[in-house]
C-alpha cells in the first residue's frame, strides 16, 4: 500500500550545518489544482532555484508550496589569526587582535 497523503496542508522544517554555514529549510503548503513553488532564497543563492524547481516537480504533483532557505555562519571565525597562530606568526600590530577576530572585513579580505 502506497504512503498517500490525506491532506496538502502542512508545514516541515528542517536545520543543519556545513562548512561554516548553518542553514534552516521551512516549507509550507497549502491545496491547490495545480502545482505552485515559490522559493524564497538568501541574497546571491538564486542559481540553486532551477535545480530545487526540478526536483520539487518530481516530488509533488499539486498544491501550493512556499520554500524559505535562511543561512548564516555559524560562528564568525578568525581565520587569519588561526593560521598565523598554526604557523608561529603574531598578529597583525598594526590592528587589535579583537578586531581582526570581529568579523569585521578588511579591505582586502575577500
Amino acid at each position: 500500500m502506497s504512503n498517500a497523503l490525506a491532506s496538502m496542508t502542512g508545514f516541515a522544517r528542517a536545520e543543519g550545518s556545513a562548512a561554516g554555514l548553518a542553514w534552516v529549510w521551512e516549507l509550507r503548503s497549502v491545496n491547490g489544482r495545480g502545482l505552485d513553488l515559490r522559493f524564497r532564497l538568501p541574497a546571491g543563492w538564486d542559481a540553486l532555484e532551477p535545480g530545487l524547481r526540478e526536483a520539487a516537480g518530481k516530488l509533488l504533483k499539486r498544491g501550493n508550496v512556499t520554500a524559505n532557505l535562511s543561512v548564516k555562519r555559524e560562528s564568525v571565525r578568525c581565520e587569519r589569526s588561526r593560521a598565523r597562530a598554526a604557523l608561529g606568526c603574531r598578529a597583525s600590530s598594526s590592528l587589535p587582535l579583537a578586531v581582526q577576530c570581529s568579523g569585521t572585513r578588511e579591505p582586502d579580505d575577500r
